[in-house]
């Protein structure tokens, strides 16, 4: 194996997936012996709807249908056993990790200014810091979260299926990916939200805009693929959202004290990539209501900046980077839409984590390409090194 490339996929295709799975399980196993805290005890162990196999309102659009008909399938087998939940959390997990290697893959190729083997370099191991990162441990510990891991799986599942579009032009694509959206949005209410992000973001570099006037016109099989892919969503979305979001955003006091302490809470959490420590989950985080306070004020110019420049670059330039920061900061921004009490906690992150963990590799990569004297084996070692300090601070959560 060449020592600046990941494990060869040549001959052994099937090699990176394993050493991501040990990685998972080394990082994250532990997760087996924690016990149910939080919101567990509401979601699963006093639920009737899991108890006693009770139903709950409902709305087509959105719900956690598929969340709690597992939870209901876990008691029913295993009662309340928090082995079994854990170990569905962490096999969830590594399910979404997995998935996201052939996401990223497709992703890197959107560039063609990346080398082959510097796209499977990045693709890899930006899949394997996501996979051991401490701050995706909260989700795979917390039973509760099973909503969490299983909306990201589906969302990745669109993203994928949009990916394979770009490259086949395939309706079924389209169609599989509607059906990834509408599954997301039955394992967490927001998975809508998480699933639709990257597929706008990706249409931007994937999509020829130019075009789409005359392809409409002419192309029949376009037309078909638009009505599947764009009507499917928007029936989702206006059925399920709209309203809701109107309700909760018209206290206009309320919403702004909310992007308040967002902004202040948020930035927090970009240190804690690079340098985490603590498991950070307090879920009564003190609101902010005061225009005068600087930290706040800080934080949410930063926002309303970084939202802008990031905008400009992808839909002005159709720049891959900024693409690549939008999947890493729209995700958390998202939660400036939710005027509730429960603010950033950690396992929130996760839907940003696997683009996070594409960004720390590309930036590893690029920063040990600027000196090019450096011996061979110094990226490989750098990435290796930084895996370790994730897999031990995750395990001893």
């Amino acid at each position: 194996m060449n020592v600046e490339s990941a494990p060869s996929t040549d001959s052994k295709p099937w090699l990176p997936y394993l050493f991501i799975a040990v990685a998972v399980i080394f990082a994250h196993g532990l997760a087996l012996r924690a016990d149910f805290y939080m919101d567990d005890k509401a979601h699963i162990l006093t639920s009737e709807r899991i108890q006693e196999g009770l139903d709950a309102p409902t709305n087509v659009f959105r719900s956690r249908h598929l969340t709690f008909g597992l939870w209901r399938g876990l008691h029913l087998v295993f009662g309340d056993n928090s082995v079994a939940f854990h170990s569905v959390n962490l096999i969830r997990h590594l399910g979404v990790a997995l998935l996201f290697l052939p996401v990223a893959r497709r992703f890197m190729r959107l560039n063609a200014s990346f080398k082959e083997s510097t796209q499977e370099t990045v693709a890899f191991w930006g899949t394997l810091l996501f996979a051991v990162h401490p701050l995706v441990s909260e989700p795979v510990n917390y039973a509760a979260q099973a909503s969490m891991l299983l909306m990201m799986f589906f969302a990745t599942l669109a993203t994928y299926h949009l990916l394979r579009w770009h490259e086949t032009k395939r309706p079924a694509s389209l169609g599989l990916m509607v059906l990834a959206i509408w599954l997301a949005s039955h394992a967490k209410e927001p998975g809508i939200f998480h699933a639709l992000i990257p597929l706008i973001l990706l249409s931007i570099l994937g999509v020829p805009f130019a075009g789409l006037r005359e392809k409409w016109k002419e192309n029949k099989r376009f037309r078909l693929a638009s009505l599947i892919g764009g009507g499917g969503v928007g029936v989702i979305f206006i059925g399920g959202w709209v309203l809701l979001a109107y309700v909760r955003l018209s206290d206009t006091e309320r919403t702004f004290h909310y992007a308040l302490t967002q902004s202040r809470v948020i930035g927090g959490y970009f240190w804690r990539v690079l340098v985490p420590s603590d498991l950070c989950s307090d879920h009564h985080i003190v609101w902010a209501k005061s225009w005068s306070y600087g930290p706040a004020l800080v934080g949410l110019a930063l926002v309303i900046a970084s939202t802008l420049i990031v905008l400009n670059f992808a839909c002005r330039h159709r720049s891959w980077f900024a693409v690549l920061c939008g999947l890493v900061l729209f995700h958390l921004y998202l939660r400036f839409g939710y005027s509730v009490d429960e603010l950033m906690v950690e396992y929130r992150m996760y839907p940003s984590m696997p683009w996070i963990g594409l960004l720390l590799a590309l930036g590893i990569t690029r920063l040990c390409e600027l000196k090019r004297s450096l011996p061979p084996v110094v990226r490989p070692a750098a990435f290796a090194a930084l895996s370790a300090r994730y897999i031990v601070t995750s395990a001893a959560r």
